[in-house]
């Protein structure tokens, strides 16, 4: 049972081999350049995956800088104080909101979502880093346990 399991605990996420994230920082954003440097990006690319606006004092320059975003095909992060400030950044087009006070912890993780966005959304979403599973590799090993009869029950199947 599941809340008579032990605590888990998560590894803090550093520098991942082959998931570096080109970032710009957009004006006011400069600030940030050593924790994304941190997070494992790499800040003050001219062509970047990903848009980094510092929207914790409200999200007004996000519709200027979403344009841009747009053409480039880049996810646009924004960070955000609370989760009104998240409402207001996604209504002024930002794909991405860390909330809070940012940790190169978060911040690497919101990175690495925004640049994969970023890569699917230039026709290179099939494209995987060293050790994640091929495409489809789930669905054929479900396919491979309904075709086994001595595999749980598919519809009762449940992870403890």
């Amino acid at each position: 049972m599941l809340r008579d399991s032990l605590p888990h605990t998560v590894t803090p996420v550093n520098k991942i081999a082959g998931d570096i994230v080109d970032v710009i920082l957009a004006p006011g954003a400069e600030s940030l350049a050593a924790l994304v440097d941190a997070a494992g990006g790499r800040a003050g690319a001219n062509w970047a995956d990903v848009l980094l606006v510092d929207a914790r004092d409200g999200a007004a320059l996000l519709p200027d800088v979403e344009a841009a975003a747009v053409h480039a095909r880049q996810a646009v992060l924004a960070i955000v104080s609370d989760h009104a400030g998240a409402a207001a950044a996604y209504d002024a087009g930002a794909t991405h909101v860390a909330v809070g006070e940012p940790t190169s912890e978060s911040l690497a993780l919101a990175l690495r979502y925004a640049g994969r966005y970023a890569r699917r959304l230039r026709g290179n979403g099939r494209m995987r880093r060293a050790g994640e599973l091929a495409e489809g590799a789930v669905a054929q090993a479900v396919a491979g346990l309904r075709d086994d009869p001595q595999a749980r029950d598919l519809d009762t199947l449940v992870l403890a």
